[in-house]
């Protein structure tokens, strides 16, 4: 959507007089602003604009409206009755009103393509003021809405009537109500013309109102920057323009330095949550805003380049975040190399970091690594109690154990049949004869742990599917090789993985019942385990990463460090690239 929002005052609404033989359009209240342009004005002109209502009363506009000689009406009743005027004279009222500060919002918006907008209007009627407050805009917006369609017949306007209960000099009051605003506009509006989402913007200007309004509309305006182009129009303030009934030239603001300050502070709270998608989510948006913000020639590109250099940079670590996060670190490879390869592009603070992700993704392929990254993901799911993704990467962990046993004692043996591409990881998948020929205790070992399972003949192959058979396998070889170290650790580390067989299976029921998870329920279930013939009791829930940490510690593993094991330790790839773009983020929003 491509819309303006807009507060309006009393203030917005300028009306004809002649003083001295002079016309003057002057505001039904004094403009409060500051840095107010007097520039050439005399003295008496100068009280004008101080003093309006003198004048007023001294050219006989309240009277040709109905009031009272000695009259002063407030704002709310002086538009109530310039409005019945207005209607019942067009022609004659209508070269005499001018929008003075709107005037220039809305010829901007206009010039901008824009060709609708909200409007925000009060009506705070209450037992203290039944016709409303003294400076109500209702008929005021209604006079303005009249006005503006000869000059803007294709203008929508939209008015948002402030309800009564949201008190508009209450900040809080304020700040839900726009952000209830925002919210529903986002969402989509049926009053709202259809745009595409390329062109979507929202232009906002929040002079008019109430001071706590401005602020409010302000704020909530700019928490909206992070999902939608938003600008802000400044109409500037000159007073001989007014008096002359010129409307108001504008500027257009962005904000960008506190909007990049509180986008930062989004990301680095995504990140500590490991939320990788949102934190990319976020900063492609920002960096949409920047190139528009450029295009527009709304900021010159030497002032928000470096700045955008450093977004990219970051956002390409993201990207290899996500991909670790998946387990993909062959395009984590792929995007650290894209990185050394534009090193120059960025700034200084991107020298070394692509060189350390390129040897993080090369070290994927080495199996200890491989355990190290998923034991390091469940400690992340567990933290933030995502119990389905847990158990998931636990089958995983204790899957990958079993590989890497495997791989380092017998990858180069002659009994796989191995794929085209000379990988026997995927399948495991043994010729029984040439097993047999070799190594025939392995075979013979390994059909007695299988049991039941065991193999229905000793010809052809027999793939190893599954936990419990490459479980069985790792012990006929471990047997095999009669290694009084070796036995003593396996032993224990396949204590450990026994330890976790129950809360893998509840994880193989979550795929096939759609049945969820939580702490909770863990916790119920290990309660009411019952213990089952020839098989372990599990763990309790809080100690499966503490079993997880001591199978990773196991001599058999050979973990190449162990720093990152453990309740207080670091979280591995992710404590590095988290505290890298933080501190990146940091520093370029202190620019």
């Amino acid at each position: 959507m491509v819309i303006l929002i807009a507060n309006i005052g009393t203030s917005d609404l300028a009306i004809e007089v002649v003083v001295d033989g002079t016309k003057y359009y002057l505001p039904i209240d004094p403009l409060p602003e500051i840095n107010q342009d007097k520039e050439g004005l005399i003295p008496q002109e100068q009280d004008m604009w101080t003093h309006p209502r003198k004048y007023f009363r001294e050219s006989g506009l309240y009277t040709s409206l109905g009031f009272s000689e000695n009259v002063e009406p407030t704002s709310i009743k002086l538009t109530e009755r310039l409005l019945e005027q207005y209607k019942n004279n067009f022609e004659y009222w209508h070269s005499r009103i001018h929008a003075p500060r709107i005037w220039g919002v809305v010829e901007k918006a206009v010039r901008m393509g824009i060709n609708q907008g909200y409007i925000f209007v009060t009506n705070q009627q209450s037992e203290k003021f039944p016709e409303g407050h003294e400076k109500d805009t209702r008929f005021l917006y209604e006079i303005l809405e009249l006005w503006f369609k000869d000059k803007y017949p294709n203008f929508v306007f939209i008015p948002e009537v402030i309800p009564q209960n949201v008190r508009v000099y209450i900040p809080d009051d304020l700040f839900q109500y726009y952000y209830d605003f925002f919210n529903r506009i986002s969402l989509g509006d049926t009053r709202l013309k259809q745009q595409k989402k390329e062109e979507e913007l929202m232009l906002i200007s929040v002079k008019g109102g109430t001071p706590q309004m401005k602020t409010a509309l302000q704020l909530q305006g700019i928490s909206v920057s992070t999902v939608k182009r938003l600008l802000f129009v400044n109409p500037q303030l000159s007073i001989r323009d007014v008096f002359t009934g010129l409307p108001s030239s504008c500027d257009l603001e962005a904000y960008w330095r506190y909007m990049r300050t509180q986008k930062y502070q989004t990301i680095k709270l995504l990140l500590e949550r490991w939320d990788f998608d949102g934190a990319i989510q976020i900063l492609q948006n920002w960096l949409e805003y920047l190139d528009y913000l450029i295009y527009q020639g709304i900021l010159g590109k030497d002032k928000v380049e470096k700045s955008r250099n450093v977004s990219k940079l970051v956002l390409t670590v993201l990207d290899f975040s996500r991909s670790c996060f998946n387990l993909d670190f062959q395009t984590a490879k792929r995007l650290a190399q894209i990185g050394i390869s534009q090193i120059t592009t960025y700034s200084e603070l991107s020298y070394d970091i692509f060189y350390n992700l390129n040897e993080i993704a090369e070290k994927y392929e080495i199996y200890q690594y491989r355990l190290l990254s998923l034991y390091t993901q469940n400690r992340i799911y567990w933290r933030l109690e995502q119990i389905a993704s847990f158990l998931s990467h636990l089958s995983s962990f204790c899957e990958e154990v079993l590989h890497g046993l495997i791989l380092k004692w017998e990858s180069e043996a002659g009994y796989w049949i191995v794929k085209s591409d000379g990988e026997i990881k995927d399948e495991f998948n043994i010729d029984v004869k040439k097993l047999q020929n070799s190594k025939g205790t392995v075979w013979e070992n390994f059909t007695k742990l299988q049991g039941d399972f065991a193999p229905k003949s000793n010809k052809g192959s027999y793939r190893l599917t599954n936990r419990y058979s490459k479980r069985s396998f790792v012990e006929a070889l471990v047997q095999f090789r009669n290694n009084k170290d070796e036995i003593a650790a396996w032993n224990r580390l396949c204590d450990g993985l026994k330890q976790l067989d129950f809360w893998i299976d509840q994880r193989n029921k979550l795929i096939h019942t759609a049945t969820g998870f939580s702490k909770e329920l863990m916790q119920d279930l290990y309660i009411g385990y019952t213990p089952e013939p020839n098989k372990s009791a599990p763990c309790a829930p809080n100690a499966i990463l503490m079993v997880m940490a001591a199978i990773a510690k196991n001599e058999l593993v050979d973990l190449k460090t162990v720093d990152f094991v453990g309740e207080e330790a670091d979280f591995y790839i992710y404590t590095f690239v988290t505290d890298w773009m933080v501190s990146t983020l940091l520093t370029d929003g202190l620019q």
